[in-house]
C-alpha cells in the first residue's frame, strides 16, 4: 500500500512536469486574452488545424537569423516567425481583423499596426451586399506588438485620434521617436508623440486618401503616396504629399494614377508606384533636401507595381507587380508573367532583372506587400509573400531567386479549434456566397473563427518585415521536448527506484 501511495504521488508529480515543460501550454494554446494573447507552437508539430508553419530553405536559416513579422488582416493576428529556431507565434492583436501593414521601431523590438477597420455583418450597408475590404467599420487606433515577448496592445495614448475614425493604414517611426500615422478619410497625418501620448493632426492639402508613409533619409522630410479613392473622389489624379516634421510645412506633387506604392533610397530618391507605371521623384544635382527643391525625375513602365522596397547592400530597388486581387484574373495569367522587377537605384536606374515569384507547392506569388532588411551576416534579402496562397518567401537581390519559402498555415486557428481549410478558389465563388471579403479573396475559407465571426477567409498575409530581435519565446520548443524527456526519465527512475527498495 506505501508503494502504491508513493507511485500514485509521483506520477502526479511527473504529469505536472509534463504538462509544465509542453510549449503549446506554457504559452497558451488556447485562447489568448485580446490585446496579450498569443498562440505557441514547435514548428515540427500541427498546431493549426491539420497544418502547421514549414520552413523550407536553401540556406541555413541562422545565417539569416532574426524574427519575421507577417499580418493575417482577415483575423486581426500578428505571425512571428524566428528564423534561427524555425518557431513560430501568433500574436492576437487588440481588433479582430483590419490590421493593415507594419513599421518597426529603430531596434526592431516593437511594430505599429493600424487598425484600418472592421468587417461589417451582412446586410448592414446592402442586404445584397458582399461586404469586402474597405466597406467596415473604420478604425481609428494602433496596435503595438511586442516582438520579443509575442504580446500586444493597443497604442497607449491620452488624446483620443483627432480625426476620429479615419482608417489608419500605415505608421512611421521618426528618429525622434514619434509614430506617424496616415489618416485616410481625414485627407491627413497623425503625429503621436509617444512619451505623452498626445496627437497631433496634420492635414495635407492636395493629398486624399494618403496610403503609405516613408521619411526621406537624412532630412525631417516624409512623404506619402496619395490614391484620390475617398468617397466623392473619381480616382483620375494622385500625388506624392511631403511634410517636414521640422515645420509641418506641406506640399503636394503629380503623381501616377493609383499611386500606392512607395519607397527611398539612402540618396534621396523617391520612388512612387501607380497604375502602370513608377515615378522617381528626388533631389535635382547642387540642390539640398528640402520641401520645395523635391522634383520628378524619371519614370519607369512597369505593370501594376503594387508595393516597393530598396536594398541598400546592391543598392536597388524591388518592385512587386499585382494586376488584380480578383482570383478568377490571377489563375489566368501566364506563369512567364513576371510579377517581380529589381531596378539599380541610381545612374539610368536599369532594369536589372524582372523573374515570375512561384513556389513548389502553392504556385504563383501574388503580393500584397515587400520589404527589404540587412541579416546579421551582412547579407540582404527581399522578403515578400502570397495574399491568396499563405506563403512568405525570401528573395535574393542579385539572383532574384526565391531562396527561403514559409509555408503558412491556411487558417490561424488554434489547434483543436479548426479541422480541414476548405479550398474555394474562384472569387465569383466566394461572392455569390456573399463571403466577406470576395473582393481580396485568398483561396478558401476556414471551418471557424475565435476572432471575426465575419470574415473567415484563408489568411490574408501583408506587412512584411523583419526584426532582428531574438524573442523570449524563441527557444521554447526545444525546451519543452526536452522538459517532456526530463519529466518522462524522471517518471521511470522513480518508478523503479520503489519497486526496488527492499
Amino acid at each position: 500500500a506505501r508503494k502504491l501511495e508513493i507511485l500514485l504521488g509521483f506520477t502526479g508529480l511527473g504529469l505536472a512536469l509534463w504538462w509544465a515543460a509542453a510549449p503549446e501550454h506554457r504559452a497558451g494554446a488556447g485562447i489568448g486574452l485580446v490585446g496579450t494573447g498569443s498562440f505557441h507552437f514547435p514548428a515540427s508539430r500541427p498546431a493549426y488545424g491539420d497544418e502547421s508553419t514549414r520552413f523550407d530553405s536553401s540556406i541555413p536559416l541562422d545565417e539569416i537569423g532574426g524574427t519575421l513579422y507577417v499580418n493575417d488582416k482577415s483575423k486581426g493576428s500578428a505571425w512571428l516567425l524566428h528564423l534561427e529556431t524555425a518557431t513560430s507565434v501568433v500574436v492576437e492583436t487588440p481588433f479582430p481583423g483590419g490590421n493593415h501593414e507594419s513599421t518597426l521601431n529603430s531596434d526592431g523590438s516593437l511594430a505599429a499596426v493600424p487598425h484600418y477597420e472592421s468587417a461589417l455583418f451582412h446586410g448592414v450597408v446592402d442586404p445584397n451586399a458582399t461586404i469586402g475590404e474597405g466597406n467596415g467599420t473604420a478604425g481609428s487606433e494602433v496596435s503595438i506588438v511586442d516582438v520579443r515577448a509575442g504580446t500586444a496592445q493597443v497604442l497607449p495614448a491620452v488624446d483620443a485620434n483627432p480625426f476620429g475614425a479615419p482608417r489608419p493604414h500605415n505608421a512611421l517611426w521618426t528618429p525622434d521617436g514619434w509614430l506617424a500615422v496616415t489618416a485616410q478619410l481625414a485627407n491627413g497625418v497623425v503625429i503621436w508623440d509617444l512619451t505623452t501620448g498626445t496627437a497631433t493632426p496634420v492635414e495635407l492639402p492636395g493629398c486624399h486618401t494618403p496610403h503609405l508613409l516613408r521619411q526621406i533619409p537624412n532630412s525631417s522630410l516624409v512623404v506619402a503616396t496619395c490614391r484620390f479613392t475617398n468617397p466623392g473622389d473619381d480616382g483620375k489624379k494622385a500625388a506624392l504629399a511631403v511634410f517636414d516634421l521640422a515645420t509641418m510645412e506641406t506640399r503636394a506633387l503629380e503623381a501616377p494614377l493609383g499611386a500606392e506604392g512607395v519607397t527611398v533610397t539612402d540618396t534621396g530618391d523617391v520612388w512612387v508606384g501607380g497604375k502602370a507605371e513608377v515615378a522617381i521623384f528626388g533631389f535635382p544635382a547642387g540642390s539640398t533636401r528640402t520641401i520645395s527643391s523635391l522634383a520628378r525625375l524619371a519614370t519607369k513602365n512597369v505593370l501594376s507595381p503594387l508595393r516597393l522596397a530598396y536594398d541598400k547592400v546592391t543598392n536597388s530597388v524591388g518592385v512587386v507587380s499585382l494586376p488584380s486581387t480578383d482570383s478568377d484574373v490571377l489563375a489566368k495569367l501566364p506563369k512567364s508573367q513576371p510579377n517581380f522587377f529589381v531596378f539599380d537605384a541610381t545612374g539610368d536606374r536599369a532594369l536589372r532583372k524582372n523573374v515570375s515569384l512561384y513556389t513548389a507547392e502553392r504556385g504563383r506569388v501574388n503580393s500584397e506587400g515587400l520589404a527589404c532588411f540587412v541579416s546579421r551576416s551582412g547579407r540582404s534579402f527581399f522578403v515578400t509573400g502570397g495574399f491568396n496562397s499563405q506563403v512568405v518567401v525570401l528573395v535574393d537581390p542579385d539572383t532574384v531567386s526565391i531562396v527561403t519559402t514559409l509555408y503558412m498555415p491556411r487558417c490561424t486557428t488554434p489547434r483543436g479549434h479548426a479541422a480541414e481549410p476548405t479550398s474555394l478558389p474562384s472569387s465569383s465563388d466566394a461572392a455569390r456566397r456573399k463571403l466577406v471579403g470576395a473582393n481580396n479573396w485568398s483561396g478558401g475559407y476556414c471551418p471557424a473563427t475565435l476572432r471575426n465571426p465575419e470574415d473567415r477567409r484563408w489568411a490574408v498575409l501583408d506587412g512584411f518585415n523583419w526584426s532582428p530581435v531574438t524573442p523570449n519565446w524563441a527557444d521554447a520548443p526545444t525546451s519543452g521536448t526536452t522538459g517532456r524527456y526530463t519529466a518522462g526519465l524522471f517518471y521511470v527512475i522513480v518508478v523503479v527506484w520503489t519497486f526496488t527498495r527492499q
